[in-house]
C-alpha cells in the first residue's frame, strides 16, 4: 500500500511541464528515490526508464490532468517547477503536499518533496529525495512506458 501511495504521489507530482521538445537528453535514464518516514522507516528504490519523445510528453500530460479529490498548484520557472496540493480520497485519508523539481542539466534532474497524510486520526509525514541521470542513448531492453525496479 505504501508504494502504491509513493507512486501515486510521483504521479501528480513528478512530471516536469514542459510542452515544448524535451529539456532532458531521450534514452535510458536511471531514478534513485529515497523515501523517509514510512511505515518501514527509509526506502530507498533504483529503477530505469527510457525516456523518448512521446513518453516525455505523456508524462507531461500526466503530471497536468486534474485527480479527483485533489487540488494542486503548479508554478514553472526557467530550469523546473514547484508544486503544493491536497488531495482528500473515497476512504477517508487526507493528505497535504509540495516539492520541487529541477532540471539542472540535459542529464541531471533532482526533487524532494514532503508530504502529510491522516488517516483514522492518524497522521504520518514523509519525505522523498530523487535524483535522475542520464545513462545511454540506448534503452536495451527497457521500453517506453515501462521501468525496470529494484530495492
Amino acid at each position: 500500500m505504501k508504494r502504491k501511495l509513493a507512486v501515486a504521489l510521483l504521479a501528480i507530482c513528478s512530471g516536469v511541464a514542459y510542452a515544448q521538445a524535451p529539456p532532458v537528453k531521450m534514452g535510458l535514464w536511471q531514478k534513485t528515490m529515497t523515501m523517509t518516514g514510512g511505515p518501514n522507516g527509509t526506502m530507498t528504490l533504483n529503477s530505469k526508464s527510457c525516456v523518448t519523445p512521446e513518453s516525455w510528453q505523456q508524462m507531461v500530460q500526466n503530471s497536468q490532468k486534474q485527480r479527483p479529490g485533489c487540488d494542486v498548484k503548479r508554478s514553472q520557472n526557467g530550469n523546473g517547477y514547484s508544486y503544493s496540493g491536497s488531495c482528500s480520497t473515497a476512504h477517508g485519508m487526507k493528505m497535504t503536499f509540495s516539492g520541487t523539481a529541477t532540471i539542472r542539466d540535459a542529464e541531471h534532474i533532482v526533487s524532494e518533496s514532503h508530504s502529510t497524510s491522516t488517516l483514522n486520526g492518524k497522521t504520518r509525514q514523509s519525505d522523498i529525495k530523487a535524483e535522475s541521470h542520464f545513462v545511454s542513448a540506448s534503452c536495451g531492453n527497457i521500453k517506453p512506458g515501462e521501468s525496470d525496479e529494484d530495492q
